[in-house]
């Protein structure tokens, strides 16, 4: 009788209650959006920056669906998120127009005027040279994704912020490319 108790009584110690469980995943979430902000504004992206911001990101949604589920706003909005996020991976896009996609990265490339010289900076706090063109195209393709709603440009976008692209990495790049990638590289060359 007095072992049950004791491992009945243990076992009520350890297990956590809901208001627990709420505060842990409140403090996750506080730290997870900070982790997120701050990697997507450090002006500097490397892999464990990229890492961070989409790992920050997905995880902000995780709790908030968590904590908040109850509350039909944030349901409708989570589960909205969720749908466009599958829907860009999944559906398929159109031809991207050369003339749209130029006359969108030189847009963008004007809101960087002005910003100051970082070594390997690519964004409004401090941007250097490879940075500037990078962040031209990649500012230029989601302008042009989320104009023409065309899920293509918004993964090419993705894809060039995801893949830091160096002159050693040209030959491989090139080499493995498809068709349609070699012919959106010709059309931004005219």
């Amino acid at each position: 009788m007095d072992i049950k108790y004791r491992i009945v009584s243990c076992c009520n110690k350890s297990a956590l209650s809901s208001e627990q469980v709420r505060k842990t995943l409140l403090v996750c979430f506080r730290l997870a959006a900070m982790i997120s902000v701050a990697c997507f504004f450090f002006p500097i992206k490397v892999n464990l920056i990229r890492y961070g911001t989409l790992g920050g990101f997905f995880f902000v949604w995780l709790t908030a669906m968590l904590l908040w589920w109850q509350l039909l706003p944030v349901r409708i909005l989570g589960l909205t998120v969720a749908t466009l996020t599958t829907a860009i991976c999944l559906l398929p896009g159109s031809q991207i127009d050369a003339k749209m996609l130029r006359d969108a990265d030189t847009r963008a490339l004007t809101q960087y005027v002005g910003v100051f010289y970082l070594w390997g900076g690519e964004s409004c706090l401090g941007i250097d040279c490879s940075g500037l063109i990078r962040r031209g195209a990649i500012d230029g393709e989601l302008a042009v994704g989320f104009r023409t709603h065309n899920p293509a440009a918004l993964r090419d976008a993705f894809k060039m912020y995801w893949h830091d692209c160096s002159a050693e990495d040209a030959p491989r790049i090139l080499a493995t490319a498809t068709t349609d990638e070699l012919a959106l590289l010709q059309h931004r060359k005219a």
